[in-house]
């Protein structure tokens, strides 16, 4: 692990220690392969990110615990501040969602003025060939609802529980991520443990659709249909097939 399950990996921080991974793979006569499914992240390092922000920790901390107590209020806020951002935050984004509110008590300008005006800090050197893998709907929705049963069946319920003794839920940004979210609202009763299950499923293929979009039209990707190919071999002999093309042109 690089990183305790309170702390926070921005993208600006992704980027540099993927810099440092790259290079000690590359030593070793090797290429790397980056896997993962969070554009912003993949963004940061293949086209630069915008300078560090100034950050108010105690107005996050307000506004962390106005969302706790009305979400809709918060983003309604900041809808009333920035339509146009306004329509792009989704309520249950809350890091995304308090950020922006806190841009503009800092600053007094709109989360879009903000970024309109800042610099990009340069990506790096290097040049990269993304595959994005994509399958039939409902075989997706399928893979998300088995995968999400087995992990509650393999003590997710606990290690949620483990954590929360641990730290505050408010100091461990992984519980607002999908699946310990839910978990945490049913440990305080929100939910059953069947509706903690539907509703991990529902916001994991929500959030499934929302990351196939982002990547479709902004990572200028090459997409492979994996129902096309017989086995995982099959795909990865595709994929090196595309990569030696994309690095002999």
């Amino acid at each position: 692990a690089i990183r305790e399950p309170h702390e926070i990996v921005s993208a600006g921080e992704y980027s540099t220690l993927v810099e440092e991974c790259m290079a000690e793979i590359r030593m070793r006569g090797k290429e790397p392969i980056i896997c993962g499914g969070a554009g912003l992240y993949l963004e940061a390092l293949t086209k630069g990110i915008f300078a560090d922000s100034a950050a108010d920790l105690k107005i996050r901390e307000r506004l962390n615990e106005e969302y706790d107590q009305d979400p809709a209020a918060l983003l309604k806020k900041l809808q009333d501040i920035d339509s146009e951002y306004g329509r792009i935050v989704h309520i249950n984004n809350k890091k995304r969602l308090v950020r922006a509110l806190e841009i503009f008590e800092i600053t007094g300008k709109s989360p879009t003025e903000h970024f309109n005006s800042q610099t990009i800090n340069p990506p790096t050197n290097h040049h990269f060939c993304v595959i994005l893998l994509s399958m039939d709907k409902q075989d997706l929705e399928i893979r998300i609802c088995n995968r999400t049963k087995k992990m509650l069946a393999n003590n997710w319920i606990e290690e949620t529980k483990a954590l929360w003794n641990k730290y505050s839920v408010g100091e461990v940004h992984a519980l607002d991520s999908i699946g310990y979210r839910q978990i945490c609202q049913y440990l305080v009763g929100e939910y059953t443990l069947e509706e903690v299950e539907e509703e991990i499923i529902l916001r994991t293929r929500q959030y499934a659709k929302r990351q196939l979009t982002w990547f479709r039209n902004r990572s200028n990707s090459i997409e492979i249909d994996v129902k096309q190919f017989e086995s995982v071999h099959n795909i990865a002999d595709e994929i090196i097939t595309i990569w030696k093309k994309y690095k002999s042109s």
